[in-house]
């Protein structure tokens, strides 16, 4: 489907998601911004004055892979809390059925001050897609699902040694999908991505889906694919990336804490967090000094 707007930058390595023929630079939401969010009652809720973001504004957003870094930033920071106890569920109970799907299970008032900052921090950014409440324990179980999957096929493609986390992780995989065969990982991988993450009763409710409109700029008719889910939409970023990265490493992480770090900077080897600045920065004096010292015993 041929773009409207013209002044807006392509990705050249990001093409079409295979099958579903849907570009991530077509990809839009509705979203409101809020002056302020509150996580309380396990909701995320906006606060204050709230503004519907123009089609431009959500453009911009929705067709960097900016989300899906920074969904599995959250889902790291959850992974590595020791102290946050992780439960493992093959089943899922919603009104009254029972769905077979392998998920992660933890105890959302007991996340830290941290994670809690980094989720208000990625609402601010992005907004509540047409509500004014995000479920806060749904959103987590979801990211999991999303950085347990991403975690596996890191591992296979940058050849680690899997080590005590490879088990772990392979749980988010449905039971014939776990293995030491990497073949049999990788369809495990497929098929949560296939899915997107979803259940089946979630099928009909977090989507794309075609949204026809009057454009009063360009004076013409359109049709735009939409995406009522953030972590839907991650997915399809993902399927993406995974499609078309012809042995490049798009997922970089920071040297010093892990982050994933913005995919359009691929040569940057720390994140921008002040923390990490003052490690480096301590860093480069300690090896000035040593610099220093050498120099002068060498006189």
């Amino acid at each position: 489907m041929p773009n409207s707007n013209t002044n807006i930058k392509k990705y050249s390595y990001l093409k079409d998601i295979q099958e579903s023929n849907i570009k991530l630079e077509n990809i839009y939401s509705i979203t409101r911004k809020f002056e302020r969010y509150e996580i309380k009652n396990g909701l995320v809720f906006g606060k204050g004055k709230n503004t519907k973001r123009t089609i431009e504004e959500i453009f911009e957003t929705n067709n960097k892979i900016n989300i899906l870094i920074d969904l599995l930033n959250i889902g790291r920071l959850i992974y590595n809390d020791e102290m946050l106890e992780k439960e493992n569920k093959e089943i899922y109970k919603y009104d009254n059925k029972y769905f077979e799907k392998p998920h992660i299970f933890i105890d959302i008032s007991k996340i830290n001050q941290d994670c809690k900052r980094k989720i208000n921090n990625f609402f601010q950014k992005y907004g509540i897609i047409q509500n004014n409440n995000y479920n806060l324990n749904f959103f987590i179980r979801r990211v999991l699902d999303l950085y347990y999957t991403v975690e596996l096929w890191n591992k296979i493609e940058n050849k680690e040694n899997y080590g005590e986390d490879w088990e772990k992780l392979q749980f988010i995989l449905y039971p014939q999908y776990r293995s030491k065969n990497v073949n049999y990982v990788k369809k495990g991988i497929a098929a949560n991505i296939q899915e997107k993450g979803l259940f089946q009763y979630e099928k009909n409710k977090y989507y794309i889906f075609d949204y026809f409109q009057f454009n009063c700029k360009t004076k013409t008719f359109q049709i735009l694919n939409m995406c009522n889910d953030y972590i839907t939409l991650a997915y399809y970023q993902l399927e993406s990336v995974m499609i078309s990265k012809e042995n490049l490493d798009v997922f970089h992480k920071c040297k010093i804490c892990g982050d994933y770090l913005d995919y359009e900077r691929s040569s940057k080897e720390y994140c921008d967090s002040e923390e990490c600045r003052k490690i480096r920065q301590r860093e480069r004096t300690r090896k000035s000094r040593e610099n220093k010292k050498r120099k002068e015993l060498n006189k």
